[in-house]
């Protein structure tokens, strides 16, 4: 019986952390990409265009 128990948790525990491992690269992925949008936008939004008027 103990051992069973101690089995148990053991693989629950294993489980857990596969689980929080997972997780933990989803949330480093979502904020990686976000960060990217950010930059991107802000590259985007400053770029500045030449005058059509001025001669080259």
């Amino acid at each position: 019986m103990a051992m069973g128990n101690l089995n148990q948790a053991t693989a629950q525990a294993l489980g857990n952390a596969a689980h929080n491992a997972t997780s933990a690269a989803q949330n480093s992925n979502t904020v990686l990409q976000a960060t990217t949008t950010q930059g991107v936008s802000l590259d985007v939004a400053t770029k500045v265009m030449p005058d059509p008027d001025t001669p080259d």
